[in-house]
């Protein structure tokens, strides 16, 4: 099982948020800086994987209403895709 720690407090804009995202998950070069992408990207993901965003109130400070979105990616496609999806 692997799990994967997401700092909201790394999250500082938009394109940092994904920039961040994209390398700690060990997305493709080419994933995309968007909600779409990102969904597609975390639909691929195992069902045996954790994914843990720690500093969750940072994150919403950093991006505000955005960071609402991004989570809810992140709840939906666990949801799908199977993995655990933890709040911090």
């Amino acid at each position: 099982m692997e799990i994967i720690i997401l700092d909201g407090n790394r999250m500082t804009s938009r394109d940092r948020a994904y920039e961040y995202i994209n390398k700690t998950m060990r997305f493709p070069e080419y994933a995309g800086k968007n909600l779409d992408a990102l969904h597609d990207c975390l639909s691929e993901l195992s069902c045996d994987m954790i994914i843990i965003m720690q500093n969750c109130d940072a994150l919403q400070k950093n991006l505000d209403k955005y960071a609402e979105k991004m989570m809810n990616v992140f709840r939906i496609t666990a949801e799908e895709a199977g993995y655990t999806f933890i709040e911090k």
